[in-house]
């Protein structure tokens, strides 16, 4: 298992490469020791498209965005995203899971319109919904919608989704994965909590 992930985060310092594309068996030893999915997300410096062997092929035309909207960084780990659905003709929920008992946790407006600004062009929906376990929301959500073809996270940064019972809700996810789950890769954090929006580079994605 290691030395599989290791060996592919090798293969990235010598070559760079945009995505890797892997299976899921769900035949790891444990969801805490995890399979080569989730060491990949966890160690590769790179997007990382999680396929459970069930995953039936069909067109790409709906994509989830599950997102604390505090976990993008910066507005380029989504240019893949926003290629994909655009060249697909998919149509993109924005996924929000809230903690009815914490509403302050809730992202700031200047951070969802941060993300929503950078995936203008593209069709959106928000979606909200409310559970106290995050991993369980998204899997309540998944259930109510068989229609959708990618799940796609942000697990690079220690954001609420990340924090959550000191367990990575990525890799948790992609331990058994339902549907295809991509991993966008992150790691250019923005230096304050709450910032001004007029402030973040659009233009250059930084």
């Amino acid at each position: 298992l290691g030395e599989r992930v290791e060996a592919v985060a090798r293969l990235l310092i010598m070559e760079p490469i945009d995505l890797i594309v892997v299976g899921a068996t769900g035949s790891g030893h444990t969801e805490r020791v995890g399979s080569v999915a989730t060491g990949l997300l966890r160690q590769a410096a790179t997007h990382v498209l999680v396929v459970p062997l069930s995953a039936a092929i069909r067109p790409l035309k709906q994509v989830v965005l599950a997102t604390d909207y505090s976990s993008v960084n910066d507005a380029q780990s989504l240019v893949l995203l926003t290629d994909l659905v655009s060249r697909k003709a998919a149509a993109l929920t924005l996924l929000t899971i809230d903690d009815p008992k914490h509403p302050e946790r809730q992202a700031s407006t200047a951070l969802r319109q941060y993300v929503q600004r950078a995936l203008e062009g593209v069709q959106t929906t928000l979606y909200a919904s409310h559970d106290r376990d995050v991993r369980q929301g998204i899997k309540a959500y998944l259930d109510v919608h068989p229609q959708v073809d990618m799940l796609v996270l942000l697990p690079h940064h220690k954001g609420l989704f990340e924090l959550l019972r000191k367990q990575s809700v990525s890799r948790s996810m992609a331990y058994h994965p339902t549907v295809p789950l991509l991993a966008l890769y992150d790691d250019r954090p923005i230096s304050a909590n709450d910032p001004d929006l007029d402030a973040m580079p659009f233009a250059s994605f930084q």
